[in-house]
């Protein structure tokens, strides 16, 4: 039998390491084992010997085309602009599907494929990664093309509410939260130590994760260590503030790939993400795979897997005092064996099997 072919396209994948570029890569996988025959459209190619399956765009040469350049005049997001542009080029005859990941680009991730009113194949657009959100009705062209989809997937409540809000109601629409395979993630055996704690924090180093706020914790902390692994456009402010404030109980780890990561994970007592904006972040199901208690604030569905008292604590961002309770509070033994069990089990209900059910129903419904 034929395989049919799929664009998926996504800024985020291998080698980077944030949340969009996990559940992208789980998406490919899922969309070969459906029975499609995958093309990855992304911007850095991962370093594996088999590349015929994906493809690079280099988005500084790409030059945007009149209809782009209209969006453009009221949008001012052009490099997302470009790199669409470029990934629609990729569209074959054979096309049978074209899904596309956003962050909060939403409209500029599809727009190219409305422009040829002859089209064939379906599209399904993946929504509410993390990241800054864009202002609601930046363009007037939103509501118009995003009605025009198949299917909208969303990986958090909050990006299902913004859908609504703006008053589309023509796709199909499906929530689609990251997975987790527990089975790459060693069950932790607990310390029994309360002091000398490691607490992990996993994330982009940019302001509104709360990266800043991790030093004024650690700076009253100072039974802990903790360890930061992360990229992104704060990383240098935060190197330089550790420096000047002299923090000795912190590292910004460096050069950790992913079976690093699952080895941090594994040397850790206390999962930190005390983020100011964020949806569903894979890190966090992560970390309760490896049977992490977690320290986190109730933003986007992060309280829909956190359950304070349970498997770990959430504080309101910036609420320092909240932050200090709750890293006393897991210094006791009991209290982190009680959260990592109760973790554990909450992250088997978002299972790779059962993400890769919901998108087999997508499937059937919109082909």
């Amino acid at each position: 039998m034929t395989k049919r072919k799929i664009l998926l396209v996504s800024m985020y994948s291998s080698p980077d390491k944030n949340g969009m570029a996990v559940y992208a890569d789980k998406l490919f996988k899922i969309w070969k084992e459906l029975r499609f025959k995958p093309l990855m459209v992304t911007r850095f190619l991962p370093q594996r010997k088999k590349k015929d399956d994906i493809v690079s765009v280099k988005v500084p040469s790409v030059k945007l085309d009149d209809y782009a350049s209209l969006i453009a005049k009221s949008d001012p997001r052009t490099y997302s602009l470009k790199f669409f542009q470029k990934a629609a080029e990729y569209v074959s005859i054979e096309t049978a599907l074209v899904h596309c990941l956003v962050c909060w680009d939403d409209y500029l991730a599809v727009w190219p494929y409305f422009k040829n009113e002859q089209r064939k194949f379906k599209i399904i657009l993946t929504i509410g990664g993390g990241g800054m959100r864009g202002p609601e009705n930046i363009n007037s062209l939103r509501k118009e093309i995003l009605n025009q989809l198949d299917a909208i997937t969303f990986l958090s409540h909050r990006a299902g509410q913004l859908i609504d809000n703006l008053g589309i109601d023509k796709p199909k629409k499906y929530y689609t939260p990251p997975s987790v395979n527990l089975k790459t993630f060693t069950f932790k055996k607990i310390s029994g130590r309360s002091r000398n704690l490691t607490v992990l924090y996993l994330g982009r180093i940019d302001k509104h994760k709360g990266v800043f706020d991790i030093l004024k914790i650690a700076k009253n902390c100072r039974g802990f260590n903790f360890n930061i692994i992360g990229e992104g456009r704060d990383k240098s402010k935060l190197k330089h503030q550790l420096k000047m404030k002299k923090i000795n109980n912190i590292r910004v780890l460096e050069g950790i790939n992913h079976n690093k990561v699952r080895d941090e994970f594994a040397n850790a007592d206390i999962f930190l993400h005390p983020t100011y904006d964020d949806e569903f972040p894979v890190s966090l199901l992560e970390a309760m795979a490896a049977g992490l208690p977690i320290v986190s604030t109730p933003i986007g569905d992060i309280p829909f897997i956190v359950k304070p008292n349970e498997n770990g604590f959430l504080c309101s961002p910036g609420n320092l005092p909240c932050f200090l309770r709750a890293m006393n509070k897991l210094q006791f033994l009991e209290t982190r064996q009680q959260f990592s069990k109760k973790g554990r089990k909450i992250a088997a209900c978002y299972s790779e099997k059962r993400m890769k059910e919901i998108y087999a129903r997508i499937k059937n419904e919109i082909l």
